[in-house]
């Protein structure tokens, strides 16, 4: 089923002086893939996209190793209390979501 305002062509339409909307030029390849879209409901992911667990594991464990080497000498470098709190908060969250896993 084809719209009206449609035109199904392999060129594209000059759009002509006067009232009204142009015609919208589509392809029948570009009608046939929305239709498939529509029939497959293709969505895009929002949020976190999920990945295989080992992965996800072992790049949380990276990240907390990491954040700890920092926290071993914040003190000596001079990272403000605050900040040191929102490191150890980060390290907490990873641990949880890791064990939650």
């Amino acid at each position: 089923m084809v719209d009206a305002d449609v035109a199904i062509t392999d060129t594209p339409i000059v759009k002509k002086k006067g009232r009204g909307r142009p015609p919208i030029v589509k392809t029948a390849e570009q009608i046939a893939d929305e239709k498939y879209a529509k029939e497959n409901k293709v969505h895009k992911r929002r949020g976190r996209k999920s990945e295989k667990i080992d992965d996800y594991i072992q790049k949380g464990n990276e990240k907390i190793q990491k954040i700890k080497d920092l926290l071993k000498t914040a003190k000596k470098d001079g990272v403000s209390v605050a900040d040191r709190k929102k490191m150890r908060c980060k390290v907490s969250a990873h641990e949880h979501r890791i064990k939650k896993k």
